[in-house]
């Protein structure tokens, strides 16, 4: 009997898990509406700040991230701007709107200057310790990833 009852609960735990994947799964089917909707939303943005908007919200809503950005860099000045965002906080994410990739200065060390500077992307298992991003607050999300795009 308790053998019984053990692979019971056990096969409602599957059951459950297996219901908590379709759910997310059918998030990106196309009959779902989401990534249709999504698709025509990024198709008729002609504003490029709206359209870097929508691809953080996408990111966020779809991708499961807590919080997403997209910076431009200057590579006169080495200073990255964050022109978009969403996610976990309403306003301003981490660290402000800038940050930089000069190595010469403490800032620029981070994984955010390393990243721009080896032109690869970068990870880090403890964001609120990074120069300019975590600003030594704690997250709910410890780590994060840059991922430069290169034209």
């Amino acid at each position: 009997m308790r053998q019984l009852e053990q692979a019971n609960r056990e096969l409602q735990r599957d059951i459950c898990e297996r219901r908590q994947q379709e759910q997310k799964i059918a998030k990106f089917e196309p009959n779902s509406g989401g990534v249709e909707r999504d698709h025509a939303a990024i198709v008729r943005v002609r504003d490029r700040e709206q359209l870097l908007k929508e691809a953080c919200r996408i990111a966020v809503e779809h991708g499961g991230f807590g919080i997403t950005w997209i910076s431009e860099f200057d590579p006169a000045t080495l200073d990255v701007t964050r022109v978009a965002w969403a996610g976990s906080d309403a306003g301003e994410p981490m660290g402000g709107s800038k940050s930089t990739a000069r190595a010469e200065i403490p800032e620029g060390q981070g994984v955010i200057g390393c990243a721009i500077r080896d032109e690869k992307p970068a990870v880090c298992n403890d964001i609120a310790a990074e120069p300019n991003v975590g600003s030594g607050r704690r997250r709910k999300r410890f780590g994060g990833a840059i991922v430069p795009l290169l034209l």
